[in-house]
């Protein structure tokens, strides 16, 4: 098999170049009209670096900046929706619903009998829906219109098994010809429902998944795919890398001495536990996509970069798996509090803790606060950086590995 490398539609970089789009969505900034100046909340600014199309799935009118500096942007307007594709959407539904209850309830792409149900009752209430009752129907449809017109190679994605995935997986397959391929958002618990019994799903899922770190590669090698490791440019994008490794990365602190930083699934639940402890003052990082509820006297709400910022405090308490992944890179110690996105089996290490409350129970002093700082990210759980040339490699090694198994849908 002739090895390729990476190149886009418009500016293939040689002869033989994987064309490669990455697909993202307006859920997340900038394209949800929230901090307009940064890269995209998922993949940063790797399209940018790879040089390949960042295509923007819009469920809603585009409010995302007019001018974007980190790659070239295509939009796929999933709002606007002709008579013919809503037939094609119905159609598409009622497949879902069938293979979901004969197959794998993951079929159904979201399309379940309890989902309808409750969609009914909300439209019988007067109730607003958040989005279209079929969804990810509606986002197959779109982007099966988009991929017939662009054709790219390769379709890299994150969500990697999910409903959102799915919609991917489908519409590449629909068009032909297209590898759809997984990439990690961050770390992944061991105990995930999205990768569990996966070898029913072949032929449906991704054709292969891209790894963040040599933890996870070596976490998920059983998978029916090829699994290969990629690294990310997420949690290290903004960060000033220049630092000789082994100096310390931290500068005098210029505001409260500790940070908190939880994961979007964690918010309400620090909200609730930090009122226990009214005589502790933080900073908070507020997740992008849930910036509300910390209006709380002991609590400065951060609204700066969150990468730079977490070069200015001495503690930083978190539950975000990619906030982790920043530290490991930048070889800070923190203290771990385990969250959503953690097996709930997981073995707790020195400086992790269950919940928030369980790390700051007994804690009168900042001195006593840093003394529990002492969680480190294991050098195999660190993402390495991603070039042009290694993100091909990656590519390529699942490329070859589909090559090698069975693609027959178990469905």
């Amino acid at each position: 098999m002739e090895r390729c490398e990476l190149g886009s539609h418009s500016e293939p970089s040689s002869k033989c170049d994987i064309d490669v789009v990455v697909i993202s969505s307006d859920r997340y900034h900038p394209w949800n009209g929230d901090r307009l100046d940064q890269p995209d909340h998922v993949w940063a600014d790797l399209p940018a670096v790879i040089g390949c199309d960042l295509v923007v799935y819009l469920e809603q009118p585009f409010r995302g900046p007019e001018e974007f500096h980190f790659g070239s942007v295509q939009t796929v307007k999933g709002f606007e929706i002709r008579p013919r594709d809503r037939v094609r959407c119905v159609l598409l539904a009622l497949r879902s619903v069938i293979e979901g209850l004969l197959f794998d309830r993951r079929l159904a792409c979201g399309v379940t009998p309890k989902y309808l149900l409750h969609r009914v009752y909300r439209c019988l209430l007067g109730r607003p829906l958040d989005f279209p009752v079929l969804r990810w129907q509606r986002a197959q449809v779109a982007l099966e219109e988009f991929l017939r017109t662009r054709r790219p190679e390769v379709v890299l994605f994150h969500d990697e098994f999910g409903e959102w995935a799915m919609a991917i997986c489908n519409a590449c397959r629909a068009v032909g010809s297209i590898t759809p391929i997984a990439y990690q958002h961050s770390t992944v618990a061991e105990d995930s429902l999205q990768y569990a019994d996966l070898a029913r799903l072949r032929g449906r899922i991704a054709d292969g998944l891209l790894c963040v770190s040599r933890q996870e590669v070596h976490k998920w090698s059983a998978l029916p795919i090829p699994v290969t490791l990629a690294g990310s440019r997420r949690p290290r994008w903004d960060l000033n890398l220049s630092t000789p490794r082994g100096e310390s990365h931290a500068r005098p602190v210029t505001r409260l001495p500790a940070l908190l930083v939880p994961s979007l699934a964690d918010t309400p639940l620090w909200q609730e536990q930090l009122r226990g402890f009214p005589h502790l003052s933080f900073a908070v990082a507020p997740h992008p996509l849930r910036p509300d509820g910390w209006a709380l006297p002991n609590v400065e709400t951060l609204t700066e970069r969150l990468n730079l910022a977490l070069l200015d405090y001495e503690v930083v308490i978190t539950s975000s798996p990619n906030v982790q992944l920043t530290l490991g890179i930048m070889e800070r110690n923190f203290v771990r509090v385990l969250g959503a996105y953690d097996s709930a089996t997981e073995t707790l290490e020195e400086g992790t803790y269950r919940t928030l409350e369980d790390a700051l129970r007994g804690v009168s002093t900042f001195e006593e606060l840093m003394s529990r700082s002492i969680a480190c990210v294991p050098s195999e759980r660190v993402p390495p950086d991603v070039s042009k040339e290694s993100l091909a490699r990656a590519i390529n090694t699942v490329l070859g590995g589909r090559r090698e198994r069975p693609s027959s849908p178990s469905a």
